[in-house]
């Protein structure tokens, strides 16, 4: 009888030493993983700072739209018609015109019946534009200037993709459209201002 009292009293015991055990290890989880994030905030704060991630300029942003290769930095810049129209602002991806005016994360070009490119004054057309097996592939994104209008409206309205013809001859630049959106008599020479 007195095995049988020692070996009960016991057990409870040790189903106390055992949950006590299992509070302690808890315990010690739950503070091992708080202290984990701190060590990587602390380790996050002492490294080079990051850039402000880039944000798309409004609900009507184009991303990438067009298959093709960004231009070469050579075509970038604004032209001068010399026998051609309409005058010309040729951007990089992620310019302030590509971006804000265009509303897309690839190439972009501005198309003005004015002497200049005045992004602030709203007189010009234009759209995202790569470089294609050699050629230039437009995609009107903002209606045309009046001189090129009304034979560019097909592209504007129903999407289609103009091809561009271009030669670059240092400051020079030729570009001869296939028609479907530039009227062909706009094909001619600019200048780089």
């Amino acid at each position: 009888m007195t095995a049988q009292a020692s070996s009960s009293g016991s057990r409870p015991m040790v189903i106390l030493v055992a949950l006590a055990a299992v509070l302690v290890v808890g315990i010690g989880a739950v503070a091992l993983a708080a202290g984990r994030p701190a060590d990587t905030a602390q380790a996050t704060s002492t490294s080079q700072p990051s850039e402000t991630p880039y944000q798309a300029p409004g609900a009507n942003f184009r991303h990438p739209l067009l298959a093709g290769d960004p231009l070469d930095s050579d075509l970038l810049g604004e032209w001068s018609p010399e026998t051609g129209y309409p005058t010309l602002g040729i951007y990089a991806a992620g310019s302030e015109a590509c971006t804000e005016q265009f509303h897309t994360d690839q190439d972009c070009i501005a198309l003005s019946d004015e002497d200049n490119i005045d992004m602030n004054r709203g007189t010009f057309g234009g759209g995202i534009l790569v470089m294609s097996d050699g050629k230039l592939l437009y995609d009107e994104v903002m209606g045309s200037p009046v001189g090129m209008a009304p034979a560019n409206q097909p592209c504007f309205v129903r999407g289609t993709i103009e091809e561009l013809t271009f030669r670059l001859e240092g400051d020079r630049l030729y570009l001869e459209p296939s028609g479907a959106c530039w009227p062909n008599q706009n094909k001619g020479w600019w200048t780089r201002n």
